[in-house]
């Protein structure tokens, strides 16, 4: 519960800033318009990309049943971390990216 309550305050004062900034307000970011108008289908790329990401890393991700834990990266280390992310994100933006070139939009 705490680290929903965290993830959403984190997200709500990047919302509010992102409102504040005259910027965004004149110039929409298109990419994540993009990326909102097919949000399950990214949803289910970023989890089949993060599996591939651990296997590429050569970690695994299980879950520890006694202690109510899951998705505990075994041995994992800050940059195993950091290089799933990229491993996560930066596919995501080029496919938003292209999604938004040729206006493909995709309703699941």
């Amino acid at each position: 519960m705490g680290y929903m309550i965290i993830s959403f305050a984190v997200v709500l004062c990047g919302f509010i800033l992102a409102d504040k900034w005259k910027w965004l307000r004149e110039n929409q970011l298109p990419l994540f318009g993009g990326m909102g108008q097919s949000a399950l289908f990214y949803y289910i790329i970023s989890g089949a990309l993060k599996e591939v990401g651990w296997v590429i890393i050569g970690k695994e991700v299980g879950a520890d049943l006694a202690n109510g834990t899951m998705g505990v990266v075994q041995g994992g280390t800050g940059l195993d971390l950091f290089i799933c992310l990229m491993i996560i994100t930066v596919p995501i933006l080029l496919i938003a990216w292209l999604f938004q070139k040729y206006k493909i939009r995709l309703a699941l």
